[in-house]
């Protein structure tokens, strides 16, 4: 041990240090202080030199910081984010970081998602205090969303194994339960910004299908030397609350994009004015066959209209994608591409006042609903739908001639 003089930054007590050692506690103020900025302390009052403190050490501890986040050398990176914390108690970026660190090191089975929400609660508690912080709030409640869904793809790998037990399977639904509550704690938190608002929502849509996901879990029980496997499926508690919050977020959803895309309204014509016909009998002639006329032209276009909606293709048929989903659709066959897996099947549809609804039943026995609407004369919609609400927006591949209202 090598003890050297020093100054405690906190109190200003001459102090002696071991200098091989990163922290050490002063015996005066009994507060946490590091070595090295002990000793510089004691050298500074030396020279006779303005300290400005610890204001060269955070830059760099930030740095160095960055640099292990940026290559996910978690570990490290939060040794200097906890340094960055005791130079500097207030620093929200810091603060945020640290604890989305923490909960990355925790690889499931074990998890931790409460450190990367505190760090976001203590970070939003000094960054709200100013009006002028909006964008930094934004900034860090999305990066916070993106580590749980780093979580939630954990949790979810780990459910596909088919080996796990009931109680294990119950134990991953609860976690990722926990990460949906998250999110919409992450969400009250956004501050006038409709984009990021639709990002979380998408996300908070994510969360809800990964819940409902089948699985299939170890019932423990051998018949014949195979193992039995049982479905796994919420109970209706859950099932009900999930509904609750999906119908909650997909009106704010809807309510953005309609405000987006109004729809257009027909301005009223002035009728001109005519004077009184002098001949009423003509009139009434003329009107008769004029009406009979415009009585067999809307026949024939109404002909016209069912004769090409049976020759040609639909709107809805081509291909669709949202995210890593494509789907394609064509003269009622349907083939669905997700997670490197293809599987097709069938579809009917029904059509009602400009909505196409697609019912699909898969070769694997799964049904999928969908649907496409004419917003107006130039806006199209294509979604999945659950009870008739969209819950997956989709975008076109090959049309371009209208708008489409999707998730971006």
């Amino acid at each position: 041990m090598k003890l050297v003089s020093a100054k405690c930054p906190n109190c200003g007590a001459a102090i002696d240090v071991d200098k091989d050692s990163d922290s050490t506690k002063c015996e005066f103020c009994k507060s946490k202080i590091l070595v090295e900025d002990a000793i510089a302390k004691y050298k500074i009052e030396l020279s006779g030199e303005v300290e400005i403190k610890n204001l060269p050490k955070v830059e760099n501890l930030l740095k160095l910081a960055e640099r292990h986040y940026n290559d996910r050398e978690y570990d490290e990176a939060y040794e200097k984010y906890s340094k960055v914390c005791e130079l500097d108690p207030d620093n929200c970026y810091a603060i945020v970081r640290k604890g989305i660190c923490k909960t990355l090191l925790a690889k499931y089975p074990k998890f931790d998602i409460a450190s990367v929400v505190n760090g976001m609660k203590n970070a939003y508690q000094e960054l709200s205090k100013s009006d002028n912080n909006k964008d930094k709030i934004n900034s860090l409640v999305m990066e916070c969303n993106l580590v749980i869904c780093v979580v939630e793809s954990g949790i979810d790998a780990y459910a596909q194994n088919s080996n796990l037990n009931l109680n294990n399977m119950i134990a991953a639904t609860t976690h990722l339960n926990i990460c949906l509550d998250k999110k919409e704690y992450l969400y009250s938190l956004l501050k006038d910004n409709e984009n990021l608002e639709l990002v979380l929502i998408d996300s908070i849509n994510n969360s809800i299908n990964l819940i409902r996901k089948k699985r299939r879990y170890d019932t423990g029980v051998v018949n014949n030397g195979r193992k039995m496997y049982g479905p796994y499926a919420c109970g209706k508690a859950i099932t009900n609350r999930l509904n609750e919050i999906q119908k909650k977020y997909t009106t704010r959803y809807n309510y953005i994009m309609e405000k987006r895309n109004p729809k257009p309204v027909a301005q009223p014509q002035a009728q001109p004015q005519t004077s009184p016909p002098k001949n009423h009998k003509a009139n009434e002639k003329v009107i008769l066959f004029v009406g009979l006329g415009l009585l067999a032209g809307f026949i024939l276009f109404c002909i016209l209209i069912v004769i090409l909606a049976i020759v040609l293709p639909q709107d809805f048929e081509g291909t669709w994608i949202s995210g890593e989903e494509e789907i394609s659709l064509k003269d009622g066959n349907i083939s669905i591409s997700k997670e490197g897996q293809t599987i097709k099947g069938n579809y009917k549809f029904e059509y009602d006042s400009d909505v196409y609804r697609l019912t699909c039943t898969m070769e694997d026995g799964s049904e999928y609903t969908y649907r496409f609407t004419r917003v107006s004369s130039y806006t199209r919609v294509f979604c999945q739908t659950e009870s008739d609400m969209c819950t997956k927006y989709f975008s076109p591949r090959d049309k371009d001639e209208y708008q489409y209202l999707t998730e971006e």
